[in-house]
């Protein structure tokens, strides 16, 4: 199972939505849908509330985790070679100036 089809396993009524699908977002009372769902390049699902509801509310409300949003390692895709490519995350963080 893709981490969109995980999440939209937890939205019924989600539709289709240009490239994505739309959904009534769990953590807030919503009557129009405002959530967005779609895949990002690297298989992870990307989740967006239009009126501002946190990424750990929504996942609170349909039980799911950060993890949960990510491809199995298991899953990746494979490269150039036919191999698997591991699942990898970089930070990057910006050098601290220290002001005398």
């Amino acid at each position: 199972m893709t981490p969109v089809e995980r999440v939209l396993a937890k939205l019924p009524g989600a539709k289709k939505s240009g490239k994505g699908w739309s959904a009534r977002c769990p953590a807030h009372e919503d009557r129009n849908p405002s959530l967005s769902v779609s895949e990002g390049d690297d298989g992870a699902a990307l989740l967006k509330c239009h009126t501002g509801c946190t990424m750990a509310a929504i996942l609170a409300a349909v039980g799911l985790t950060v993890r949960d949003l990510f491809p199995d390692k298991a899953d990746a895709a494979p490269n150039r070679n036919g191999k698997a490519q591991p699942n990898t995350q970089v930070a990057v963080c910006s050098p601290m100036r220290v002001m005398p």
